[in-house]
């Protein structure tokens, strides 16, 4: 096999947006946790081999756009999952530090509400660059993502201080609330 080909599959599956690429996400997969308002990441969650890096926990998440046509329809799911197997810690990773990644992830799942909100504001009927638009939509959240993560963990030193941590938290939860009509994962558009 092309090895050059093994070193796409990673960048295809992160950003891939067609059905056949990607699982399902109502389906169980036990390396990944889907996003809920209720679960609390442990320890345990954090089932991948440690990087060499000086940091003490590594989280990793993923957002995907999943389309679906059916008939007159287009379904389109955007959920967010943490993955167990590439998210690892070291020892001396403290409780603080495990509610500051738990943040994290729940800022991923505010911007999989915000790519949600925007596909469903501009919608998709009769579009036949559907895979442009949605990756384009996709890309601009993750950018922005990325930037607002760097922020968080820059302003709360990484959880060490308590100060900012709290305000972030209630941040977060307030970002959350406000993008409460975003919460369900499956968009139904008309095509």
């Amino acid at each position: 096999m092309d090895k050059s080909f093994l070193k796409l599959i990673p960048i295809l599956i992160l950003i891939s947006l067609s059905s056949w690429i990607k699982p399902n996400p109502s389906e169980s997969n036990s390396d990944k946790i889907l996003w809920k308002k209720d679960y609390r990441l442990k320890w345990e969650d954090f089932s991948g081999k440690a990087g060499k890096e000086e940091k003490l926990i590594q989280t990793k998440t993923e957002i995907v756009v999943h389309r679906t046509p059916i008939k007159e329809k287009i379904i389109i799911e955007v959920p967010c999952y943490f993955l167990k197997n590439k998210s690892w810690k070291k020892e001396g990773a403290t409780r603080e530090l495990l509610a500051h990644e738990q943040v994290r992830f729940t800022i991923y799942e505010i911007f999989a509400r915000n790519i949600r909100k925007e596909i469903k504001s501009i919608g998709m009927s009769g579009s036949s660059q559907i895979e442009r638009r949605l990756n384009a939509i996709y890309e601009k959240h993750m950018q922005t993502c990325a930037k607002f993560n760097e922020r968080y963990d820059l302003e709360t030193e990484m959880g060490r201080n308590t100060t900012e941590q709290i305000k972030w938290n209630h941040r977060i939860n307030q970002m959350l609330e406000n993008l409460s009509d975003c919460e369900r994962i499956h968009l139904e558009l008309e095509n």
